[in-house]
């Protein structure tokens, strides 16, 4: 997701934890996979009212064969590089924060990972002077908008695998890019 404004994704989680209080009680935080469609609807109708733009890139390793698969930190860079592009194609601003959850435990991979997303972000950039790039890697717990994100990445699997585009039509007007490699 793209925001200029991460305030409101703050806001996002903490009007769902008070309006689901019992639901959510114990948890560091919300998941798509734990929590109730009420608690989607409300939190993904709350995301629609936001001003953020949802750029998302999956890939259908079904028609690819199994040499050619790429896998856990490979396919993850591919995939949120692909996304990073988008982000920086789609915005004009001086500078962008990517947060990550973080997945890529050793310092040199995350090193390399931060490369591919920053060369990424300067190729695509659609400005004249390209923008200053930090990513972070975050646990979810500590980061209001990866657990959106969360809910987001959750509406996209359920419509592309259960073919239950139900959560994802309530964003589908945030959507800047959508594309399945």
């Amino acid at each position: 997701m793209a925001t200029a404004r991460s305030f409101q994704l703050r806001r996002l989680v903490r009007r769902t934890r008070r309006k689901f209080g019992k639901e959510v009680a114990g948890r560091s935080e919300l998941k798509f996979h734990r929590s109730s469609d009420c608690l989607r609807v409300f939190a993904l109708h709350e995301l629609a009212k936001a001003d953020v733009t949802v750029v998302w890139t999956g890939m259908d390793k079904q028609r690819l064969p199994p040499s050619h698969r790429p896998e856990g930190e490979d396919l993850l860079t591919q995939l949120f590089v692909a996304a990073a592009g988008e982000v920086s194609r789609l915005t004009r601003c001086r500078s962008i924060e990517f947060v990550v959850d973080r997945r890529i435990g050793k310092e040199k991979s995350r090193a390399a990972f931060d490369m591919a997303v920053k060369a990424a972000v300067l190729y695509r950039h659609a400005g004249y002077l390209p923008p200053r790039v930090q990513v972070r890697h975050m646990d979810s717990f500590n980061s209001y908008g990866l657990q959106v994100a969360d809910l987001v990445s959750g509406a996209v699997f359920r419509a592309l695998e259960a073919r239950d585009d139900s959560f994802m039509r309530l964003i589908e007007h945030k959507i800047g890019h959508a594309s399945l490699m």
